[in-house]
């Protein structure tokens, strides 16, 4: 439950940024400083985390840029999110998994909202 209330706060404000184009590699460079600042994370980890939010944001960009209303792009933005942090469940310890939920995503939303206000 606490997942999909944070991917639809995510959804709600990537639709206040309308037709705007998503920066892939801005997106994955934020999310990727704010994990490396609170969670260690191992050489490896940091790999394999990086390849995740790499791919979510390519993904995530892809999604929101193609034409259409995002209502109608909200259940595949959250199936993204869902998987996303399925394949981060297994890269990061419970501990860090907690940390990420708790907060990282807070942080990526309050980004992206600062971002709607430019």
């Amino acid at each position: 439950m606490k997942i999909v209330l944070i991917i639809t706060s995510i959804i709600f404000s990537w639709v206040a940024l309308g037709q705007s184009k998503v920066d892939v590699s801005e997106m994955t460079n934020f999310h990727m400083s704010e994990i490396e600042s609170i969670i260690n994370l191992t050489e490896e980890q940091t790999k394999e985390t990086n390849t995740i939010i790499l791919d979510f944001s390519e993904k995530m960009a892809v999604l929101i840029n193609k034409d259409g209303g995002m209502f109608g792009k909200i259940g595949d933005i959250r199936k993204l999110g869902k998987e996303k942090n399925k394949k981060l469940g297994v890269v990061f310890s419970k501990e860090q998994m907690e940390k990420y939920e708790d907060e990282i995503e807070p942080k990526v939303r309050k980004q992206f909202r600062n971002r709607m206000k430019d």
